[in-house]
């Protein structure tokens, strides 16, 4: 989807790029992220905003970090650090990887 808004627009169409710029990020961040990944809901509110259909009610850059700082602080503090899971992750291969995981978090290997 993210190469369908890779186009030129007419020169007759006024716009504004940042905010374009935002739109596209928007679309980038749920493709990548929203799509693929099972627990990362709390980027949401910051995706719908960056991807509405009026640019006016889309966030400038300032807005959109303040947006993402707000949905991480309201974040469970285990959910900011964990990792992220894969939407088609198994049952077992999650509670392997979620193992996995811990113990490293405990004994600091990366």
């Amino acid at each position: 989807m993210l190469q369908q808004l890779m186009y030129t627009l007419p020169d007759t169409v006024p716009y504004d790029p940042f905010k374009t710029d935002i739109y596209i990020l928007g679309v980038l961040f749920r493709e990548e992220f929203l799509d693929k990944f099972s627990n990362v809901q709390m980027i949401a509110p910051l995706v719908a905003s960056m991807t509405a259909r009026d640019p006016a009610l889309r966030p400038d850059a300032a807005e959109a970090l303040k947006l993402w700082r707000h949905a991480r602080s309201q974040a469970y503090t285990i959910q900011r650090y964990w990792r992220v899971r894969s939407r088609d992750e198994s049952l077992l291969g999650s509670a392997i990887r979620d193992v996995w995981a811990l113990v490293c978090s405990i004994i600091q290997i990366d």
